[in-house]
């Protein structure tokens, strides 16, 4: 089973990662993965290549990822949808028809930690941002593709929204009540 964890930068993913880790048995990965050191390099302006390729590399580090682990649920910080929603160069319909040709896994419930960008400005004014986080115009973007993949509850058998202004007891509360039913919490 994969429970992946999706929104915009600083909605929260990792702090409730943490918290449900610490509850339930499961692996967790975060994407990028800290061992692809080229993805690092390029999302800190260290190593520059075709934008192009920078969709592919992030697709390749998940399915490389995910086909690594063999542990009966899977959690993970970022999933394909996060490729789809921060590609510059390929157009969302196509990065979402790539996805579905790929082998990468149909998770089984997306939590989309949805974060206005009112509440995005107040968590980023003192934080040190990497090229993608550092345009506001693209972080909308960004959060109107979550939108619309939710709306469409694409490619997961289920997707879940949260409010990711709500506090972190919550938001946790919400997640497992969700998965109360899947994992006997």
């Amino acid at each position: 089973m994969i429970v992946a964890f999706e929104g915009i930068d600083f909605s929260g993913k990792t702090t409730q990662i943490t918290l449900l880790s610490s509850e339930i048995k499961a692996k967790t990965l975060s994407f990028p993965r800290k061992e692809n050191k080229m993805i690092w390099d390029y999302l800190y302006g260290k190593e520059s290549f075709r934008k192009e390729a920078s969709f592919f590399m992030f697709l390749a580090d998940i399915i490389d990822g995910i086909y690594k682990e063999e542990a009966p649920l899977l959690i993970c910080d970022r999933y394909v949808y996060s490729t789809i929603a921060y590609s510059k160069v390929v157009s969302f319909e196509n990065a979402k028809k790539i996805v579905q040709l790929s082998p990468a896994k149909k998770p089984s419930i997306v939590f989309y930690l949805d974060l206005s960008i009112e509440e995005y400005k107040k968590r980023t004014e003192k934080e040190f941002l990497d090229t993608y986080e550092k345009d506001i115009s693209f972080i909308k973007e960004v959060k109107r593709r979550y939108d619309e993949m939710y709306k469409e509850k694409f490619f997961a058998e289920q997707w879940v929204r949260i409010d990711a202004s709500l506090g972190v007891e919550k938001i946790h509360e919400k997640i497992r009540n969700h998965l109360k039913d899947y994992l006997n919490l």
